[in-house]
C-alpha cells in the first residue's frame, strides 16, 4: 500500500503543540506493511530540475545513503514540484535515503529552517531514526525541551513500533507515567491491534492514554471488530475502565453497529448503565454525546424511519423516553431537515402541550437551515393556534421571500384571531433585514408593540440605523416607551 494514500500533509506550517505529532505518526507510518514499494520510489535529486516541472527528479539508486548536502538538495528539488503527491513522494524519499549518521546534524539544521513542511519532515526523520536506532534517537529527543521533546519522542516510538513492536512495547511499559507514555501507549495499541486485537485490548485496559489519542486507539480496536462481531465488541467496550478510551470505544461501537442492525444497537445502548444519570434534558441542536445518540445519528440518516419510530414508541414513558426522542429530533432537524419525520417524532411526546413545545423549537432550528421550506411547512400545518406560537421564534432567521411570506401569514392570523401574533424574543443576526420588519411594523394597526419590539432588537443590532429609523416615525408613534429604548441604547453605547 502506498503510504501516501493514508497520509495528508497538514495545511498549516506547524502541527498542534504538545502531542499533536502523535497523530501524524499514526497516519504517516514507516512500516514495511504500510510503506511504499521502493521500486516505485523517486529517490534522487536533479540539479537541473525545472521550477515548474511536475515530474520528480531521477538519478542514483535508492539503497545508496545520501549525505546532508544531498538531503537538502533533494528537499529543494521536491519544492519545485507542483503535483502534491509527487512532491510528498520526493520528500519522503529524501528522508529514507539519508545516511543515519546525518540524522542529528540534519535535525539541528532543520530546527532553524523555514518552509511549509518543516514540521512534517522533522517528524518523518524522527520516525525513520526510531526504526534504525531508537535508543540514540530518544537520547537526542531528551536533549530537547517542552513540546518538541514530546513530539520527537512519539514520532521515534512510532517508527520503533513499526520496526520492532515487541522491543518498543517493552520500553514503553517501563517508562514513568506522563504525556510521552500516554501518547506512546495509544500508538502501541494502534499497531498491536492490527495483528493481535486481544493484546491491544489488554494494553488499553491496563494503561491510560492521551486524551487526544483515545479515538484513534479505540478506532483501531473496535471499528473492524464491530463490523464482524458487534455483540462481542460491545461487551468488550463496556468492560473498559472509565475514561476517554471507553467513551470513544462505546461511541464507535454504537455507530458501526447502527449501520448494520440499528434496533439491536439501540437496545444495547439503552441498557448501558449510567447512560442518563445526571444528564440534563436534551434540546434541539444541543444533545449529549452518548452511545444512544451515536445510534440515532446513523439511524436517522437511513430510510428505516418506521422501525425507528416503532422502537421509540415502545420506550416506557418518562424522562428517558423524552430525552431519546428529542435526540432523534435533533438529528432530523440539524442533519436531515425531514419535516414529515419531525411531525411523527413529535407525536410520540406524552401530551399535546409538549408536542406543541417541541415543534416550536424545531421550527426555530429548521428555519436556520431551510427558511423558505420551514415557512411553507408551518403554513401547511393547518393549525392557526400552533402557527401563532411557531412564527415568532422563526422571524429572526428569515429574509427575502421567506420573511415576506411569514409576515403575510402573521397579517392573516391577526385578521382572523382575537389577539396579535407577538414578535417576542426578536434578535437580528448577520444577513437579517430589520428595515423590512420595521416598515411592516409601522403599517400594522395597533402597532405600538411591534414597533417597540423591532426597535429594541434593531438598537442591539445596529444602533445608528435604528435611531435613524425611529426619527423618521410620525410624532404619534414616538412614544415615551420608544424614547426610553433610544436613550437606553445610547447610554449603553457610551459605556
Amino acid at each position: 500500500m502506498n503510504r501516501l494514500s493514508t497520509f495528508t500533509w497538514p495545511k498549516g506550517p506547524a502541527l498542534a503543540a504538545g502531542l499533536g505529532v502523535f497523530a501524524l505518526g499514526l497516519l504517516c507510518g514507516w512500516s514495511t506493511g504500510n510503506g511504499r514499494n521502493l521500486s516505485e520510489s523517486h529517490t534522487t535529486t536533479s540539479s537541473t530540475a525545472s521550477a515548474t516541472t511536475d515530474e520528480p527528479p531521477a538519478g542514483s539508486a535508492q539503497n545508496e545513503h545520501a549525505s546532508k548536502v544531498e538531503f537538502f538538495g533533494r528537499l529543494n528539488d521536491a519544492f519545485a514540484i507542483h503535483n502534491k503527491t509527487r512532491r510528498k513522494n520526493c520528500l519522503f524519499d529524501a528522508v529514507e535515503a539519508l545516511d543515519p549518521k546525518e540524522f542529528r546534524g540534519v535535525l539541528e539544521q532543520l530546527r532553524s529552517a523555514r518552509f511549509a513542511e518543516r514540521q512534517e519532515v522533522i517528524a518523518a526523520l524522527f520516525s525513520r531514526w526510531g526504526e534504525i536506532d531508537p535508543k540514540a534517537a530518544l537520547a537526542y529527543a531528551a536533549e530537547l525541551k517542552g513540546a518538541p521533546a514530546h513530539e520527537a519522542a512519539i514520532a521515534i516510538l512510532r517508527g520503533w513500533l513499526d520496526h520492532d513492536a515487541a522491543g518498543a512495547e517493552s520500553w514503553i511499559l517501563q517508562q514513568p507515567d506522563g504525556p510521552v507514555k500516554k501518547g506512546a501507549m495509544a500508538s502501541l495499541i494502534q499497531v498491536v491491534a492490527g495483528t493481535n486485537r486481544a493484546h491491544a485490548l489488554e494494553l488499553a485496559m491496563a494503561s491510560p492514554i492521551a486524551f487526544d489519542a483515545s479515538e484513534l486507539a479505540a478506532d483501531s480496536i473496535f471499528f473492524s471488530w464491530t463490523q464482524t462481531n458487534p455483540k462481542e465488541a460491545a461487551t468488550a467496550a463496556a468492560q473498559l475502565p472509565e475514561g476517554t478510551l471507553k467513551t470513544a470505544s462505546l461511541q464507535i461501537v454504537a455507530e458501526q453497529w447502527a449501520h448494520s442492525h440499528p434496533t439491536a444497537a439501540a437496545d444495547w445502548a439503552m441498557a448501558l448503565p449510567r447512560l442518563y444519570e445526571n444528564q440534563q434534558f436534551a434540546d434541539i441542536g444541543a444533545m449529549s454525546i452518548t452511545p444512544m445518540t451515536g445510534v440515532l445519528k446513523i439511524w436517522t440518516a437511513t430510510d428505516d424511519g418506521p422501525a425507528m419510530l416503532n422502537w421509540l414508541s415502545q420506550i416506557p414513558d418518562g424522562r428517558q423516553k423524552v430525552t431519546v426522542i428529542t435526540n432523534a429530533l435533533s438529528y432530523e432537524v440539524e442533519d436531515q431537515q425531514d419535516v414529515a419525520m419531525v411531525e411523527k417524532l413529535a407525536a410520540l411526546y406524552p401530551d399535546v402541550k409538549s408536542q406543541a413545545g417541541i415543534l416550536i423549537r424545531c421550527a426555530d432550528r429548521l428555519a436556520l437551515h431551510d427558511p423558505a421550506g420551514t415557512v411553507a411547512w408551518v403554513e401547511g400545518l393547518g393549525d392557526d393556534s400552533l402557527e401563532r406560537q411557531m412564527l415568532p421564534g422563526m422571524m429572526q432567521r428569515l429574509s427575502g421571500d421567506s420573511l415576506q411570506s411569514a409576515l403575510q401569514e402573521i397579517e392573516r392570523l391577526n385578521a382572523t384571531g382575537e389577539t396579535q401574533v407577538p414578535l417576542k424574543s426578536l434578535t437580528f443576526w448577520p444577513g437579517a433585514e430589520p428595515n423590512v420588519l420595521a416598515d411592516w411594523a409601522v403599517r400594522q394597526p395597533n402597532n405600538q408593540s411591534y414597533v417597540q419590539t423591532v426597535a429594541r432588537a434593531w438598537l442591539r443590532y445596529d444602533q445608528g440605523a435604528a435611531v435613524n429609523w425611529i426619527n423618521t416615525l410620525p410624532a404619534a408613534a414616538r412614544t415615551p416607551e420608544l424614547q426610553k429604548l433610544v436613550d437606553g441604547g445610547k447610554s449603553g453605547a457610551a459605556k
